[in-house]
């Protein structure tokens, strides 16, 4: 029997834009002044904290994935210390709904929405008192992927972005294959995750459109029964609901075009900025060499300006597995990519 807490069960286990640790680092010295500010964006107010090594410099924006992220956040925080301690300013901001922010906290929104708040981050640079912006570029991890792009073609003041583990399908694709990943983990076969994976693709079209359900329908009673079968199906995203409820509120995400079905492509094929997009071959949740030859044929036939790097033995949050530090090499080359830029003319 269908119900509204069965959709919020599995909303609640989305993990379509990948994940950042709750891991402890060793903080790199960054002799820099830190300011709490706040800045205002859509309507909510939010709190940012910029780490700043001297009175004028380029800035990185930081721009975290689908968790929480936050200027709490012991990921993003060595992140900003490292840039600090090589000339760089770097700005956290907390999303809505976290930390001393406004609002709501969504873990796969609208991801223009997110945009306009990175466009917001932006600009409040100019009126933070005793600081001086030079160069501003965006750094985001996973789900930041999407956002980087949207937000340099909204905010011309970003000279340069630079993605981690950033996909470039759509973030149905990406979930696709995170999921099929943790299928293949549990002992699922081959084929039994295509048949799966098949079925989640069209489940979610038809959630979008509304088409589609009579031949689900039959294809979930051929394989009732089966325990593999119902064990997987559990766990895809969204469930195959009936059309009436269709117009669920909690369904809203799988019919907006900018949230599961958003195709970064078009964006991509306008950005004017240079881009680094780094990617790690130990990567479980995006799937680098698809995105890669995404952004290797945007390149070509747009002449976008992006320099891909593909790191050995690095993860999705381009971490040594099982260890709890950056993979070499990492922070090495985004530093030098990016003082690059900044000196660039």
């Amino acid at each position: 029997m269908f119900s509204s807490s069965h959709i919020l069960l599995c909303l609640l286990t989305i993990k379509a834009q990948g994940f950042e640790p709750a891991v402890r680092f060793h903080r790199p010295p960054a002799d820099c002044q830190t300011i709490d500010y706040t800045f205002k964006s859509q309507g909510l107010r939010l709190a940012a904290t910029l780490y700043r090594p001297a009175a004028s410099a380029p800035v990185i924006v930081l721009v975290a994935g689908s968790n929480p992220g936050g200027r709490a956040d012991d990921y993003l925080q060595t992140t900003a210390k490292t840039f600090a301690a090589n000339g760089f300013a770097a700005l956290i901001f907390d999303k809505p709904g976290v930390g001393n922010s406004e609002g709501t906290y969504v873990e796969m929104p609208d991801l223009r929405k997110r945009a306009l708040d990175v466009q917001a981050a932006v600009q409040s640079l100019y009126t933070v008192q005793g600081f001086k912006p030079q160069k501003i570029g965006l750094w985001g991890l996973s789900q930041g992927g999407w956002v980087l792009p949207l937000a340099a073609n909204l905010e011309k003041k970003v000279s340069f972005i630079i993605t981690a583990s950033g996909p470039t399908v759509s973030p149905m694709e990406q979930d696709i294959f995170a999921r099929s990943n943790e299928l293949r983990r549990d002992g699922f076969s081959e084929q039994q995750i295509r048949i799966i994976s098949d079925f989640s693709r069209r489940n979610t079209y038809y959630t979008s459109t509304g088409q589609g359900y009579d031949q689900l329908k039959k294809e979930e009673a051929a394989y009732e029964g089966q325990a593999w079968f119902e064990r997987a199906k559990n766990r895809i995203v969204p469930p195959l609901v009936p059309p009436k409820y269709l117009n669920h509120p909690r369904l809203a995400m799988f019919k907006d075009k900018n949230i599961l079905l958003y195709d970064p492509r078009p964006t991509l094929k306008h950005l004017k900025q240079p881009m680094l997009a780094v990617f790690g071959d130990q990567d479980n949740v995006v799937n680098a060499p698809e995105s890669i030859a995404v952004l290797k044929e945007i390149r070509k036939s747009d002449r976008i300006k992006v320099k891909i790097l593909t790191f050995h033995g690095a993860n999705h949050p381009m971490l040594v597995p099982g260890q709890m530090k950056f993979v070499d090499g990492y922070f090495d080359t985004i530093l030098d990519w990016a003082t690059a830029q900044a000196k660039a003319r």
